[in-house]
């Protein structure tokens, strides 16, 4: 038969510990959980360092006499994009919406042989190009 346990009576479990020790182990049990936590953030912000770092510097573009060339990507997995400037007739610059409703500079590339490419750059690529249309006008490409 069941009994119902008054509040001043002993429970077995409080027994040995009062409400304040009881408190304690609490706290206690809660700060290994923190300390947890915080070991595996610092554990991925270690990894994310050590991939995204050498991408910092990998992100380049070269301006040769020839053409311009751009790396970028990871340093595991890195894209390489750019034009010959002997071989392209001209380039039309196209502002379209990307992901996220972000307007994105989108380059259609027409070469002389008549095939026309869409180039979507990277954030470096975009962020020069004054840069890089002054250098196309200079050998001879019409820009739109």
């Amino acid at each position: 038969k069941p009994r119902m346990i008054l509040a001043d009576e002993p429970t077995g479990a409080l027994d040995s510990q009062t409400s304040e020790e009881v408190m304690e182990d609490r706290y206690e049990q809660s700060v290994q959980k923190l300390k947890k936590k915080g070991l595996i953030y610092a554990i991925l912000g270690i990894v994310v360092g050590i991939v995204m770092i050498p991408t910092l510097s990998e992100d380049h573009i070269e301006f040769t006499e020839k053409g311009i060339v751009h790396y970028t990507g990871f340093w595991f997995d890195q894209r390489v994009y750019g034009f010959d400037y002997s071989k392209v007739k001209s380039i039309e610059i196209r502002t379209e919406k990307g992901s996220k409703k972000k307007q994105r500079q989108i380059w259609y590339i027409t070469y002389k042989a008549g095939k026309t490419i869409r180039l979507d750059p990277a954030d470096l690529w975009e962020m020069n190009t004054n840069f890089i249309t002054k250098k196309c006008r200079d050998n001879m490409i019409k820009i739109f």
